[in-house]
């Protein structure tokens, strides 16, 4: 579009810049861009005033929760055993229940919060006067 412009003000103009009835002037710059362009608005260009400072490494606390798994544990039972007697007046041994073993629940599954010092390595940071001004990283 500023190329048709150009060569549409170079047509007209140059009969009128030959006869000398008017003269003009124009930069390139002015119509292609380039060059310093002007601010539309006051605050267009705006002026960051940022520095870099090292923030030396530190020690964090940092919370985390762990969870402990129940603990159980195995009791074996033996077998069981009772005298009997008959009608007969004789006496045997009989086994009432055999051996086995069950799991105790000797601590339910839960959850702690464990507190732990963790080092966190030092860092180049920018402190700016302008909110919202960002940094490539």
């Amino acid at each position: 579009m500023k190329a048709i412009l150009l060569c549409t003000m170079l047509a007209v103009a140059a009969p009128a810049a030959q006869a000398g009835d008017w003269s003009f002037r124009f930069r390139i710059e002015d119509i292609f861009g380039g060059g310093r362009r002007q601010p539309r608005h006051q605050n267009e260009f705006r002026h960051y005033r940022c520095e870099r400072r090292y923030e030396s490494g530190r020690y964090e606390t940092v919370r985390r929760e762990v969870i402990i798994p129940a603990e159980y544990r195995t009791i074996v039972e033996p077998e069981v055993y009772e005298w009997r007697h008959d009608r007969s007046g004789n006496h045997y041994r009989v086994m009432v229940r055999p051996a086995c073993t069950r799991e105790v629940l000797v601590r339910p599954e839960r959850v702690e919060v464990v507190c732990e010092q963790v080092y966190v390595p030092g860092r180049w940071v920018y402190d700016c006067d302008t909110p919202g001004h960002r940094h490539p990283r």
